[in-house]
This record gives structure tokens, sequence and C-alpha cells, in this order.
């Protein structure tokens, strides 16, 4: 630690070889290796009594923000800082004293906001501070496994999840394995598996939803996905292989035997297809999602008269589509873990039918777990 300034000692101050804060117009910005990084934006300020005995349960600075709701926002504006006498000079060394403790305690992320924390740490590294170098990752892969639910979606909207390789992504998923409740997992595993498809890195996940299986064998979810993945890559009987073992958990799960027809068709196999489809439907009479393909196998493999009459027969059935609402909601809960799509389609459902239970357990549900 160092404090200089010609005018006043409390303008520069040196944390360690690589970062600096200085006070430049009445704004505190943080300098890596010489260079401007960023301003700091906010502290954590003014936590009474009432607020600090609700806090047993916090694990990181991102918890205590959410459990302060807007408080950090509300420190940021002028006004409410000049009320409670929060000079430049008294906040500059408030964020000093904030890094200070970041760098003795090895660059924790769980004592730094979120939004600082990880980018500064990603600067470091590429600056060459062995420290930052050693545990970026390790931040990486712990944060997203321990982490709350804020701060995942950070992790993986902002693309920290693109910096770990396969080895990373393997340990993730041990870690994942061993800890936190089967929803939990499942909802993670999912969001990181689809992320890393979206970044174009289709082996990479694959082999992580390939490495979950291995660990968490009789997850239905992870096993349903691992077949929409295969699906996505084309790899249609690897697909239907996954939808089969769906079957085997569940013998009465149309959903894997709409999926396995959607698998057939894409081998143009229409005939294997529309006897999957009325599989499903004999399971699931009113299935929706399950007719409309049918629908679509009967046309392409050249029986019209069929297709018409099944497409007659979903708009008699359910003019408003609230069955095939009902699906998508059940769809999103139970296997892409979307949480917002399901409750979406839930509150269209509630539109026309108020007391739909399945409408209202998965919304139920949906707070509980949130």
């Amino acid at each position: 630690m160092k404090i200089s300034d010609s005018n006043s000692c409390s303008k520069s101050f040196r944390i360690n070889n690589f970062i600096t804060l200085r006070l430049i117009s009445n704004k505190t910005v943080i300098f890596i290796k010489g260079k401007p990084f960023r301003n700091c934006k906010y502290l954590l300020l003014n936590i009474s009594m009432d607020k600090v005995e609700r806090f047993d349960d916090i694990n990181s600075i991102d918890e205590a923000a959410e459990k302060l709701s807007n408080t950090m926002e509300h420190n940021n504006n002028r006004k409410y800082k000049k009320k409670i006498g929060l000079d430049p000079l008294t906040e500059f060394w408030g964020h000093c004293s904030n890094l200070q403790a970041w760098a003795e305690n090895g660059y924790n992320t769980r004592i730094l906001h979120r939004n600082l924390a990880f980018p500064l740490l990603k600067k470091l590294t590429e600056a060459g501070d062995p420290r930052a170098q050693k545990i970026f990752k390790e931040e990486i892969v712990e944060r997203l496994f321990t982490g709350n639910k804020t701060v995942r979606t950070y992790l993986l909207n902002q693309s920290f999840i693109s910096y770990l390789n396969r080895d990373d992504l393997r340990f993730l998923i041990d870690e994942i394995a061993y800890n936190g409740n089967i929803k939990e997992k499942e909802t993670l595993i999912i969001e990181i598996g689809w992320y890393l498809l979206e970044i174009k890195r289709h082996i990479d996940a694959l082999k992580f939803f390939e490495d979950a299986i291995k660990k968490i064998p009789y997850s239905a979810s992870i096993i349903y996905n691992l077949g929409e993945i295969y699906s996505v890559l084309r790899e249609h009987h690897k697909a239907i292989q996954q939808f089969f073992k769906l079957i085997q958990l569940d013998c009465k799960n149309a959903e894997a035997w709409n999926s396995i027809g959607i698998e057939l068709s894409h081998l143009r196999n229409y005939r294997g297809a529309i006897n999957a489809y009325k599989i499903a439907l004999n399971l699931k009479p009113f299935y929706f999602n399950a007719l409309d393909n049918l629908t679509e196998a009967y046309s392409n493999s050249g029986k019209p008269n069929k297709a018409r009459k099944i497409h007659q027969r979903i708009v008699e059935l359910d003019p408003i589509h609230i069955v095939e609402k009902r699906d998508l909601a059940i769809y999103y809960y139970k296997y892409q873990r979307d949480f917002k799509k399901a409750e979406g389609f839930c509150k269209e459902i509630l539109k026309h039918r108020i007391y739909s239970k399945l409408a209202w357990q998965i919304l139920v549900n949906n707070y509980l777990e949130e």
C-alpha cells in the first residue's frame, strides 16, 4: 500500500504492483498497470442494525446487495450522498478500503460486487498478475456452483464461462454433482450446456451433458436435453437413444415418444414417426404438439386427407390453444428449467381458465424455488 499526492495525501492509493486508485475530477478511478480501467460507481453503505440481523445466511457482497434491494444504486445518487455527508474524498477512501480488503483476501470475488470483481480479475489476468492468473478460472467455477442465481446469470450473460476449457468444465460437473439439490443441479447443467452450444462450442456442450449423465444418471431433464443437443447437432440416431432412455425411466412419457417421432421425421422415416406420435397421443389424447407433428408427418408422407382431418381435430378441440400452452408450460418447467417461460404460459392459461390446477401449481412451485 502506498499513498501519494503533492497537494493532498489522499488522491492516489496504490494497492499493489498492478492496482492503483486515483481521485480524478471527484471520481474514483481504478488503474491497472498505470492504465485507467473504470470508475467506481457506488459503495455498500448504511446497513442498519435491523437489516444486519437478516444477514446470517449471506455468503457474498452480491447476496448482501440483493438483501438491500436498491440501496447500492440509491447510494450513487448525488443528493443522497450530500445528505449523509459522503463527499468524493470520503467515498474515494471507501473504495480504497474495499479494494485493499479484496486484494488482501486473495482476490476473493465474494467480497466485491460481481460487476466489478470479475471484470477486474479478468483485466488483472490479462495484465500478467500471477495471483489473478492462478484463480481467475477457479473463481468462475466456484461461483457458478456456489453463487446465487443472480451471480450465475451474470457469469453466463457476460460470457465468463467461455474462458473455461474442457477440463475446467469436467471439474465443474464434479462440483455441481456433489453440491446442492437435484433441481438446482439440473437447472445449472442445462443453462451451461445450452450456453456452450450458443457460443458454438458444440463438442464441449455435448461432452458437458454426457459427463453430467455419468454423474447424475437418472435425471430425466438432463437426459432429455442431451437428446435435444444431439438433435441440434443432427445426430438423430443418438437423440432417439436418449429419448428411449426416458421411456425406460417412465413408460408413460408421452413427451419422449413425441421427440422420437420428431427425430424419425428428420430421418424421413415418416411411418415410424406416425407410429411414435400415435403412441404419444394414446398416452396423452389432447397432446397438441404431437397432433401438430402428426399432421405434418401425414402431409410429408403423401397423405394430405389424413393431415387435414388431424388439423380439423385440433381446431375443434382447442380453438384458443389452451392445451398447447399447458404442454409448453410443462415442457419449459420440467425439462428446460426455464421458469420464466413456463410462468408466461401459465398466466396465459389462467386468463381463460382461472381454476387451472396445473397452472397454479407451476406458478406456486416457481415462487417457492425462487
